[in-house]
């Protein structure tokens, strides 16, 4: 049978239209859309919810985020044949165009839900033939690439609801503070008919009789929610833009600076913490302003889980004069005497010290750097548990010197503190602080401390060494004020440390409690100083405050001393005031931790039993019943029997030996001397073309009982001094021994090296 021409035409026609619609090319739909960010606490509560690029609240939502009773109010609004037409009504086309142009009544649309779309993503003057010819061209580019359900999420997300507010996501947090899924059906079947007139129909317009018409044709659908037609004339709680909340902005920034996807970001912050700690902060900081403390950045992370609970960056974010809107978790600063704790971590695991171990808080030498505490004082001995929690400037840099590999630079390379200099920049400054640190780095050294030396980084640290050094931090009552308050059996301990930075910059508090690492810090982002930046004073003040804000709010128990039986650890007898575990002499006892085969057991020999002559009261050198005893007496070694003289403490030191005790006995009994300075195989260099003063004191520790030093230079005798004074050497260059020699004969040399600058 042949097919007419004219026929035959249109079949030609017809499968070329196939064709092109066929390759139609995919256009986009979302993938170019610029969304905004919605961050929720812990809680579901929404912290945030920023603008996109072009300043819209449009926040991507899935379909199946979306309320069903809103989804299907909408279709039976705007489009009830959705799902049936292939992107345009041809019936509703002829009849609105009837309707519009041949009868000439009033205008009436004829867009369906893709055709909305496709005005919406390209912009189109649907008002015009040539604009609705193109709609509709496009409506049928997008179904011919997309499923329905496709379109009507795309739709959702881009369909107007009032000033800057795009897509249902947007439009019910702006509005009701609510996740489109948890929609009432009065606010859904509200918000379904805004698009089609966003100035006059948004919730915030009470005469919105629109939906009434929509509750109607719902109840037809579902006759069973007739009884809430009474809710129709009822006020409804709506809410603006400007009601949105802007809650933990710092951290917020620092999330949408490293995840740009357009999506809900789910956060590790505690509202209820993040509130209490931020008031916290404003409170401290109004209460302080007349001492100048304009600013600060708290920080407190669960270590259990690694999880961030509350973090402010700044006190006030908005606050132009203290540029609020750093973040003061991320800047480096200056740790202080925040370090230290890992000193002494580092000198438990490598069997340097324990906890109750004697160390000299006295002055000393370290080549050209004689180290000061912060208090330009001296205290003598103390064990080195004090040492740590009175933060002691001498002891920690003298364990610093005895470390091994790891020492304490080494030991923050691995675990991954950024943007160290090199070693030999910084010296014994490290231990005072001297690196830079972010609030965040020292936050996760605690956070290692707190989990038993457990980490994603190298740390070093056995979780018997990290429960002794908090072991030891939880001795740290420089702060006098009464922490807590209930029942004691309640009480759970703090551990924690402080810090201050040079000239007074940075005032640091940071701990453990519970199952938080904590952390304060107080200054100015501009690096000024102020007289009341000290951390064991206005940090460990504003610290507190958070403790006991945190411990009304959350039931606390202690995360440290967990599990405690399974460390490899021991408690043991020692001297008090020697750190020794030989208790012979001893007149005071405590009980200290040990780790076996680690701790260091030795005996620092202050107490002896010597033997006395009845008569005369000196020492005696042979036993004799009749005419001498044993006594016990202290032999405390000169640098620290001055201490102890200064501050009016008086101590049992041992006598003078009689006139017929051999000075090879003396020499015997007592410990030789020690040289300080010149510091043994240490490079010393000087000047020979100015005037300089090229001298060096030469000084040494010697036992209690050694009253006179003789000084020798590459065996040429040059002077004598007392125990408690120097003797003064002109440096020359070339190879130096110097040796020293007391008055019972014991002796000690070091060798040193000097060079010339010409």
């Amino acid at each position: 049978m042949k097919i007419a021409g004219k026929t035959k035409k249109w079949l030609i026609v017809l499968l070329v239209l196939a064709i092109g619609y066929a390759l139609i090319p995919k256009p986009e739909l979302l993938g170019d859309v610029s969304f905004s960010q919605a961050f929720y606490a812990k809680d579901a509560e929404l912290l945030r919810l920023t603008t996109s690029k072009d300043q819209k609240y449009r926040l991507y939502t899935p379909l199946k985020r979306i309320s069903p009773e809103f989804i299907e109010a909408t279709l039976l609004y705007e489009d009830k044949y959705f799902y049936y037409h292939p992107g345009v009504n041809p019936i509703s086309i002829i009849r609105a165009f009837y309707e519009t142009y041949v009868a000439k009544n009033r205008k009436i649309g004829a867009s369906t839900i893709t055709m909305q779309l496709t005005r919406l993503k390209y912009n189109i003057n649907s008002r015009t033939i040539t604009g609705k010819l193109l709609q509709i061209l496009k409506s049928l580019q997008i179904e011919r690439h997309y499923s329905k359900d496709e379109i009507l999420e795309a739709y959702l997300n881009l369909a107007p609801y009032g000033g800057n507010i795009e897509g249902i996501g947007a439009a019910s947090l702006a509005y009701y503070k609510k996740k489109p899924d948890n929609l009432k059906l009065i606010q859904a079947i509200t918000l379904a008919t805004v698009p089609q007139d966003p100035v006059n129909l948004n919730p915030l317009n009470s005469k919105n009789e629109k939906r009434n018409i929509l509750f109607s044709k719902w109840v037809k659908q579902h006759p069973e929610d007739n009884d809430k037609a009474g809710l129709l004339n009822l006020p409804q709680i709506v809410y603006t833009p400007k009601d949105l909340p802007f809650l933990a902005p710092h951290y917020t920034d620092e999330l949408m600076s490293k995840n740009t996807t357009p999506s809900t970001v789910q956060t590790t912050i505690d509202l209820d913490l993040q509130t209490l700690i931020n008031q916290s902060v404003k409170d401290f900081v109004k209460n302080k302003e007349i001492l100048g403390i304009k600013n600060a950045a708290v920080m407190l992370v669960n270590f259990k889980n690694m999880q961030t609970n509350a973090l402010i960056g700044s006190s006030d974010f908005f606050e132009r004069s203290i540029q609020g809107q750093v973040n003061g978790t991320t800047a480096k600063r200056s740790p202080g005497s925040t370090l230290k704790p890992f000193i002494y971590a580092l000198a438990l695991e490598q069997g340097v010290i324990q906890p109750m171990s004697l160390l000299k808080d006295a002055p000393s030498s370290l080549g050209d750097y004689n180290p000061e505490n912060f208090d330009k004082d001296f205290r003598g001995p103390m064990s080195a548990t004090d040492a740590l929690v009175l933060s002691r400037n001498v002891p920690a840099i003298y364990l610093a010197s005895k470390l091994k590999t790891p020492d304490l630079y080494e030991f923050l390379q691995y675990f991954g503190v950024k943007g160290l200099k090199d070693k030999e920049l910084y010296g014994h400054s490290l231990v005072l602080g001297g690196a830079e640190l972010t609030m965040k780095e020292i936050v996760s050294l605690y956070c290692m401390l707190a989990n038993k030396g457990k980490s994603d980084q190298v740390s070093f640290i056995s979780k018997e060494a990290a429960f002794l050094t908090l072991y030891m931090l939880g001795h740290n009552n420089t702060y006098k004020r009464d922490i807590y308050t209930g029942k004691a059996e309640k009480e759970v301990p703090v551990y924690w440390k402080t810090g201050t930075s040079n000239s007074y910059r940075d005032a640091w508090a940071v701990g453990v409690f519970g199952p938080y690492v904590l952390c304060v810090w107080i200054g100015n982002f501009d690096g000024s100083s102020n007289p009341a930046f000290i951390g064991s004073e206005s940090a460990a003040e504003l610290f507190f405050n958070i403790i006991n804000a945190v411990k009304q709010e959350k039931y606390l128990q202690d995360e440290v001393q967990k599990d405690i039986d399974d460390l490899n650890i021991k408690k043991l007898e020692i001297c008090s005031s020697t750190g020794d575990i030989d208790t012979s002499f001893c007149p005071r006892k405590t009980y200290t931790w040990f780790i076996p085969g680690k701790s260091p057991i030795k005996s620092a020999n202050i107490y002896r039993k010597i033997l006395i002559d009845n008569k005369t009261g000196k020492r005696a050198c042979i036993p004799d019943v009749k005419n001498n005893h044993y006594e016990v007496y202290e032999f405390w070694s000169s640098d620290l029997l001055k201490i102890y003289n200064m501050a009016g403490i008086s101590k049992k030191t041992p006598p003078i030996f009689l006139d017929e005790c051999m000075v090879k006995k003396a020499a015997i009994d007592g410990k030789k001397p020690v040289i300080l300075s010149p510091v043994n195989e240490m490079e010393y260099n000087i000047s020979l073309k100015n005037n300089e003063n090229k001298d060096i004191a030469l000084r040494a520790v010697t036992d209690s009982d050694v009253k006179v030093l003789y000084w020798f230079i590459d065996k040429n005798y040059i002077g004598k001094s007392d125990s408690e004074n120097n003797l003064s050497w002109e440096l020359k260059p070339g190879l130096h021994t110097i040796s020293v020699i007391d008055d019972k004969g014991r002796s000690n040399t070091s060798r040193i090296k000097v060079s010339s600058a010409e």
